[in-house]
């Protein structure tokens, strides 16, 4: 998925920044774009569940 798609689709982009850096970042990014993994089946889209910063540090798992 292209940058400008993702930020078409998420109106509120440009609040996570904060917090998870510009897109498309380096974690499911080939620098470029944003890579979503799933398949598709007809109009059905199966997407497995992304990874939520771990491989960047713990720290990004923490709210507060």
């Amino acid at each position: 998925m292209s940058v400008g798609e993702y930020q078409k689709l998420t109106p509120f982009s440009k609040d996570l920044e904060e917090n998870w850096g510009k897109p498309p970042g380096n974690l499911n990014s080939d620098g470029e774009n944003l890579i979503v993994y799933g398949k598709t089946f007809g109009n059905v889209f199966v997407g497995v569940q992304p990874s939520f910063g771990y491989e960047g540090g713990m720290g990004s798992l923490l709210s507060t």
